[in-house]
């Protein structure tokens, strides 16, 4: 499009300037409470992810030493073999054996699936933010306000969805949905406070004690970023005490 409002040449630091006064507006009338509130969140979700990330590097390393050690004994294995039957042709090397990890290598790692699943939760969250304003504004008319909207503007479906996981304050000034008014038969569903994290036993206190034996006993639904996000709501519910019988 000729004036597209996603140019990719647009200079970082004037997109920087403008996130920054976006927050600066959020918060630049909330309470002294409200923002030592946010503060304490910030922190406590900071440790979390501090956490995890020591820990995925502990694993890293660990799984480093132990394919170490397979090699040199393999290695050995096959000195005292040849020395055995010395009449043997020496079998070839093993081209595709793993490559041995070093400090750097790991700590890259670790970065880019922490960095990864930053930006994963936070288009989540924004995407959530947006639906739920959209359905208390408009309800069951969020679908039409949308299309005709888009259609306005030239945006395609997935145009919106992108704009809406980047930032919500941007997607309604940018869909003009700030100041539009809504009529009297527009709704909002009725909210629903419950907690939808099913997939946990609603009886069992979800500690850092108890991430670590879902962590032992099922690995791969411990890297589920479903269990990431909820790691996090629990320490933000439970403050300090989340960590209280952490080792160390």
């Amino acid at each position: 499009m000729a004036d597209s409002l996603f140019d990719t040449n647009t200079n970082p630091d004037q997109n920087n300037n403008v996130a920054k006064q976006e927050i600066i507006a959020k918060w630049k009338d909330k309470s002294r409470e409200e923002l030592e509130a946010a503060k304490a969140e910030s922190d406590l979700y900071i440790k979390t992810l501090e956490r995890q990330k020591d820990e995925m590097r502990n694993d890293i390393l660990a799984l480093r030493s132990d394919t170490q050690t397979r090699a040199n004994l393999e290695d050995l294995l096959n000195q005292l073999n040849s020395a055995r039957e010395p009449q043997r042709e020496t079998p070839p090397a093993i081209e595709d054996q793993p490559k041995a990890l070093n400090v750097e290598d790991i700590d890259k790692l670790v970065t880019d699936r922490m960095q990864q699943h930053r930006l994963r939760e936070m288009e989540t969250s924004n995407f959530n933010a947006v639906q739920k304003r959209l359905n208390e504004r408009f309800g069951a008319n969020t679908k039409d306000v949308l299309k005709e909207q888009a259609s306005t503007l030239g945006l395609s479906d997935e145009d919106v969805n992108v704009l809406a996981k980047k930032s919500p304050e941007a997607f309604f000034r940018v869909m003009g949905l700030n100041e539009q008014q809504t009529g009297n038969n527009f709704q909002a569903p009725p909210r629903n406070d419950r907690r939808m994290d099913s997939f946990v036993p609603k009886t069992v206190k979800r500690d850092y004690a108890y991430y670590q034996e879902l962590k032992k006993t099922k690995p791969m639904l411990y890297l589920d970023p479903k269990i990431a996000v909820q790691m996090h709501n629990d320490a933000m519910e439970q403050g300090e005490a989340f960590f209280s019988g952490a080792a160390g």
